[in-house]
C-alpha cells in the first residue's frame, strides 16, 4: 500500500449515492487524498436493487503516478482492495478519515483490456455487470496466510489458555498442598507455565504484526497481555528474593506477600483475557464451555485445599503458620518440639 494510488468508495450522503474518493499513503498509515495525482473523472456510481455499489471510473495518465509504478499494459498487473464494514460512512466527504481495514486479499488485473491511447477524453467501453471485467482470481498466497494466520491463532490460544487456565493454577495448588517438595513442584510447574505463556505470546505478536487490522498494537487485549506478560517477569524476580530470604530468616517478607498478591492478580487478569481473546475470535459455545470448566475446576481444586489446610491448623498438625528458624524451640500449649534440619519445610 506504500505509494499506491488508491481508489476509496463508500456510501454518500443520500440513500443511493456514492462518494469516490482518491488517495494514497506512505508506509502503513491512514490513505489521504495526494496533493498532486491524475485526474480522474467519476463516469457513473449506482446501487443495483440487490444492494451492490458500482463505480465506474476513468484514470487519465494513471500510467505517468510515479509513486508506485504501473504496467498499464501488463495483462497480470497486481492490484489489493480493503474493506471495513465497520466504520459508518455516509457522507459526500472526501476527505472523510479512514478507519483501519477489517478485510484485504489480492488479485490480478488485465489492463490491456481497459487502456484507451487516442487522445480525446471520450470514455472507453465499460460493461455494466456486476462482476470482474479483465480482473484474475485471488492468488493463493493470500489464501496460504489466512491459514497459517489460523494456526497462529490457534497456537496463540491453546498455549496461553493452557498456561492461565493449568499450568499457573496447578503450580498454586502444589505450594498449597505444602510437604517436602512443594516447592519443588511449584517452580517446576510455574516455569513451564512461563514457557508456554512467553510460546503463546511470542505467536500472538507474530500474528498482529503481518495482520493490519492488529499492527499498531492499541487493541485491549493486546494491551492487557503486554501488562499480564510483564508481570510474569516482576513475578519471577519476587518470587527469587523471597525463596532466598525465606531460606535466611526462615520467615516470610513483605516480598512474600506481594508475590502471593501480584500472583493472583496475575492469573485472574490472565484468565479474563483468556475470554477477551474467545470473544475477539467469536469463538464458539464449545471454547467457551471448555473454559469456564477449566476455571470453575481450578476454583474447586484451590477451596478444597485451601479448607483441608485450614482444618489441619487449628487441629494443631500443621506448621504452616508457626515455620521454625534452625536450632530454635517451638513451643505451644501442648507441644514442645525441637525442630532439625530435615523437619524444616521450605513453605
Amino acid at each position: 500500500m506504500d505509494g499506491s494510488m488508491m481508489f476509496v468508495f463508500y456510501p454518500g450522503k443520500s440513500n443511493n449515492d456514492l462518494t469516490v474518493s482518491v488517495r494514497s499513503t506512505s508506509g502503513h498509515y491512514p490513505p489521504k487524498p495526494p496533493p498532486e495525482h491524475p485526474a480522474v473523472r467519476v463516469h457513473r456510481s449506482f446501487i443495483d436493487s440487490q444492494g451492490y455499489h458500482h463505480a465506474e471510473v476513468i484514470c487519465y495518465s494513471c500510467d505517468k503516478w510515479d509513486e508506485n509504478g504501473v504496467d498499464v499494459l501488463s495483462g497480470q498487473q497486481r492490484w489489493i482492495w480493503a474493506a471495513n464494514g465497520l466504520q459508518s460512512t455516509q457522507t459526500s466527504d472526501l476527505n472523510l478519515p479512514l478507519q483501519r481495514h477489517v478485510d484485504y486479499n489480492i488479485m490480478s488485473m488485465n489492463m490491456a483490456s481497459s487502456i484507451s491511447f487516442t487522445n480525446d477524453r471520450q470514455f472507453p467501453l465499460i460493461q455494466d455487470s456486476r462482476g470482474c471485467h479483465g480482473a484474475g482470481d485471488v492468488t493463493n498466497m493470500y489464501t496460504r496466510s489466512r491459514k497459517s494466520s489460523g494456526v497462529l491463532i490457534l497456537c496463540h490460544g491453546l498455549l496461553l489458555g493452557g498456561a492461565f487456565l493449568v499450568g499457573f493454577p496447578a503450580g498454586v495448588i502444589a505450594i498449597r498442598i505444602g510437604g517436602n517438595k512443594a516447592f519443588v513442584h511449584h517452580w517446576l510447574l510455574q516455569a513451564i507455565s512461563l514457557t508456554l505463556a512467553l510460546t503463546g505470546a511470542m505467536t500472538g505478536i507474530w500474528f498482529s504484526w503481518s495482520t493490519p487490522r492488529f499492527a499498531h498494537f492499541d487493541h485491549p487485549h493486546q494491551i492487557a497481555g503486554l501488562l499480564i506478560m510483564s508481570s510474569l517477569f516482576i513475578q519471577v524476580f519476587l518470587g527469587i528474593c523471597h525463596h532466598y530470604k525465606f531460606q535466611k530468616t526462615g520467615t516470610r517478607s513483605s516480598v512474600s506477600h506481594w508475590h502471593k498478591l501480584i500472583g493472583r492478580i496475575s492469573i485472574a487478569a490472565g484468565v479474563i483475557n483468556t475470554g477477551g481473546g474467545l470473544y475477539l475470535k467469536q469463538a464458539g459455545i464449545g471454547a467457551w464451555a471448555i473454559v469456564l470448566l477449566l476455571v470453575a475446576l481450578d476454583l474447586t481444586v484451590l477451596v478444597i485445599f485451601t479448607r483441608n489446610r485450614s482444618r489441619s491448623s487449628d487441629s494443631g498438625t500443621s506448621t504452616a503458620s508457626y515455620l521454625p528458624v534452625k536450632g530454635e524451640h517451638v513451643v505451644d500449649d501442648s507441644v514442645f518440639t525441637v525442630a532439625d534440619d530435615k523437619d524444616i519445610e521450605e513453605y
